[in-house]
């Protein structure tokens, strides 16, 4: 071997054994320099100190090489130093690089890191990478070690597992974050710069940048006093979930479902903007919201916190339902949106509500306190209950109210009315205040008080003047106006000045205690055909008193409130217009001639125009006494039947004589009471011969169908006869009526499928179709027990009839 050659192998061994103990000595910093021209990380002779950079290498590119550099292998570093002097690129290309400290990177164009590659950051160190990064890892080996952000770091994908504190700047995300760190902390804000997902554990500083969306794979837990900010989307299947004091400073949407839960029930969580929901959102823990936004929420609504001390308004934009056992505050409903009450929901705390939605349901929106209402769309069913004393509902706006109204305790409503469709049910015994209780809507409804409860105005304002509201106790109020519809006093006594104006009527049996003002147009009906009406008070009706006579006068046997109508008056009476109806079989038995029928008992009587019914009625009336005098008739009825044929029903009579009668009108009733004309037939004229009369009803009723006749004069005078009736059982009419026992003795219990808005109506007749009980059931009731103690033993015939619906069934009494 010669000289040279083996000075050769001994020099190459040396630097083989200095390049060797440059990898091993513990932070060497290494310095790129390319000597070996391969521009591979991997190169030993591209470093200085010789030797591929390890893990316990600092590694440094400066100015002394600006050859690009190719990570060709997945290299573990203590730190990454790229100096700005540094005029090359470094290319991870798809490789993993780990360092467990620092990692600075000067500018865009020093670092390529391609799709697939990666940075594991394993050590307490700080962050100052300017170029984008395609995958970040940070899983710190104690888990006490904290890094530092020196500057926004842009990542594409990012990867959690472990680091105590993650301070400074912001990392931005454009495609995936997933934190597996359950004990994340620190000041440094996750940023979705993209559309990116989510997955993990919660963190404490989110952003959602502006036209960026972040798409929630699990749910997704903001704590640790946390900060939501940005402007772009957050959707997916995860929960939003708001676990501690907070604040919310971000202006877009969250699609996902979204739950207030905060660890604290003393939090709070500030809305600097708006908070906007299009999820479901549940509140079920918070101490308080407060700031300058509100929560706008257009899906479900639950809340199941009943202590919620909030300044924020929850608003509802869009269709959802409300529920929960828990309260709010402050809750609005804009105008378009509706609220569906999957449960009764309560509104607490001097609550206000607003807008101008729908609140729907079944269920009942319970004011709970002392509260102010600016509302101007529609609640289904309100129930008011503040028990605590000498507190006021404030209706800054009519409070419309489509169903029922139940007070259980407040003691006042003020400003505005409140206008409810339904029922009324007071259990309170005094409400007090100067707005008044409104009853509106269609068909019949009921107001219940507490018996002897004090309450304020009530006012009958129903859609038309044939809706009615029934009385079901005996109050006082601070006044009652029958504004339009019928208001039924129905046995009750009452402490009012009542007013009826034009459109209204008063009807019934009962006692007001108070004066009556009856305005022109205004209609007061004594009894309920016929019946007895007492007021302490005056009486001044410029409109018209109603009063009705069946029976003979009370010289001839006759009863105020069972053959004829009474008014009862303690004080002065003044009538407009008066008009009395006969109702029956006009002939020489009724009404006899001599009978007297004291229709008003009172101090004085002032009296103006008088109608009678039928015109051939001869009577004569001063003071409230009617005396009747030799009755003209124009015809002399022999008979006037019904008789179901099939499908039809036909309608006969005859006369014996016959004086000016120009036709006859053959009128139906489905419940006796209102009547409407089918069809004429002409008269003879003047006739003493027997003369026999026909019609046909090709469309009778299911049911009861009541037939009465009205004769008609020459000069327009004209008289009723006697009601008929006859039975078309026909189809069942979708009402499943029952009856039983059936026969029965004292009683009947009556049974029929229920409607939700429409009474129902039973009618029990005898064989000759006379109707000896009529009842109203209010609307959603399905059963009724009849009274027949007073009936005699025989056939009689039970019918319910809802709308257009009717069906009949036969029972005997034994």
């Amino acid at each position: 071997m010669s000289k040279s050659y083996t000075f050769f192998i001994v020099r190459l061994a040396f630097i083989a054994g200095l390049a060797l103990f440059g990898q091993q000595l513990a932070g060497q910093t290494k310095t790129w320099t390319n000597l070996n021209a391969t521009g591979l990380w991997s190169d030993a002779g591209n470093w200085t100190p010789a030797g591929a950079p390890g893990a316990a290498n600092n590694v440094v590119f400066d100015n002394t090489s600006s050859a690009n550099c190719v990570v060709n292998v997945n290299p573990t570093i203590a730190s990454l130093e790229i100096k700005s002097s540094y005029g090359g690129t470094v290319n991870l290309g798809t490789r993993t690089l780990t360092t467990g400290g620092d990692f600075k990177v000067a500018a865009v164009s020093q670092l390529s890191s391609g799709m697939g590659s990666k940075v594991i950051f394993r050590g307490p160190g700080r962050i100052e990478c300017v170029p984008p990064i395609y995958e970040a890892q940070i899983n710190t080996i104690q888990a006490t070690d904290d890094i530092l952000l020196r500057e926004i770091l842009n990542v594409a994908k990012l990867t959690i597992t472990q680091v105590d504190l993650l301070d400074g700047d912001d990392i931005r995300v454009s495609q995936q974050i997933v934190n597996n760190d359950a004990a994340l902390d620190g000041d440094a804000i996750l940023s979705a710069a993209g559309a990116c997902t989510f997955a993990g554990n919660g963190i404490r500083y989110l952003k959602v940048e502006p036209g960026a969306s972040l798409q929630l794979l699990s749910d997704l837990s903001l704590e640790r006093d946390f900060e939501l900010t940005g402007s772009g989307n957050i959707t997916g299947s995860g929960k939003l979930i708001l676990a501690s004091n907070g604040r919310l400073d971000y202006l877009g949407n969250v699609a996902a479902n979204v739950e207030v839960n905060t660890s604290d029930p003393a939090h709070q969580i500030v809305l600097l903007e708006n908070f906007n929901v299009s999820g479901g959102l549940t509140i079920s823990q918070v101490g308080e919201f407060t700031g300058f936004g509100d929560i706008r929420a257009s899906s479900d609504i639950t809340v199941n916190d009943p202590n919620i001390g909030t300044r924020v308004t929850v608003v509802a934009t869009g269709s959802g339902n409300l529920s929960g056992s828990g309260a709010l505050r402050y809750l609005t409903v804009e105008a378009g949106a509706t609220l569906q009450l999957a449960s009764d929901f309560i509104l607490d705390k001097s609550f206000v509500l607003t807008g101008g939605g729908t609140i729907t349901g079944s269920n009942k929106l319970i004011f709970a306190s002392a509260g102010r209402t600016e509302f101007t769309g529609s609640i289904s069913n309100v129930e008011i209950n503040d028990l605590t004393a000498g507190r006021a509902i404030n209706v800054r706006q009519i409070l419309n109210i489509t169903n029922d109204l139940t007070i259980t305790k407040i003691n006042d409503i003020v400003s505005n009315d409140v206008r409810v469709g339904g029922d009324i049910i007071i259990t309170d015994n005094q409400v007090g205040g100067s707005a008044a209780l409104v009853m509106t809507g269609s068909g019949t409804s009921r107001f219940q008080g507490a018996g002897n409860g004090d309450y304020l105005t009530l006012i009958i304002n129903k859609n038309s003047a044939s809706d009615e509201v029934q009385l079901n106790s005996s109050d006082f109020f601070t006044e009652i106006i029958v504004r339009n519809g019928v208001m039924d006093l129905n046995n009750q006594s009452v402490d009012a000045f009542v007013t009826v104006e034009s459109g209204g009527t008063l009807v019934g049996e009962g006692t007001i205690s108070g004066s009556i003002n009856g305005l022109a147009g205004g209609k007061v009906v004594p009894g309920n055909s016929p019946g007895t009406m007492t007021i302490d008070g005056d009486v001044d009706i410029l409109g018209t008193l109603f009063m009705e006579i069946t029976g003979p006068g009370e010289n001839n046997g006759g009863t105020a409130g069972s053959d004829f109508d009474q008014l009862i008056v303690s004080g002065n009476v003044t009538i407009g217009t008066m008009d009395i109806t006969f109702i029956g079989m006009i002939g020489p038995t009724f009404p006899m001639s001599g009978d007297e029928y004291t229709l008003i008992d009172a101090s004085s009587i002032t009296d103006g125009g008088l109608n009678i019914t039928p015109g051939n009625v001869n009577a004569s009336y001063n003071a409230g006494l009617l005396t009747v005098s030799d009755p003209a008739l124009p015809i002399e009825l022999l008979y006037f039947t019904a008789t179901a044929k099939g499908r039809t029903v036909a309608v006969e009579w005859a006369t014996a004589t016959e004086r000016s009668n120009d036709y006859m009108a053959v009128e139906r009733s489905a419940d006796g009471a209102k009547f409407e004309e089918l069809g004429r037939v002409k008269g003879a004229g003047a006739s003493t011969e027997t003369r026999k009369y026909a019609f046909t009803d090709d469309k009778p009723l299911e049911g009861i169908n009541y037939y009465r006749l009205r004769q008609v004069d020459f000069d327009g005078a004209f008289e009723y006869h006697p009601v008929v009736s006859v039975v078309l059982k026909g189809k069942d009419g979708g009402l499943a009526l029952q009856a039983y026992p059936n026969p029965a003795q004292s009683t009947l219990q009556a049974r029929w499928a229920p409607h939700p808005s429409q009474v129902t109506h039973l009618s029990l007749t005898d064989i000759e179709g006379r109707r000896l009980a009529e009842h109203h059931i209010p609307a959603g009731a399905e059963t009724y027990e009849l009274q027949l103690g007073k009936l005699p033993a025989g056939m009689y015939f039970l019918q319910a009839r809802q709308g257009e619906k009717a069906e009949v069934v036969q029972v005997v009494k034994e």
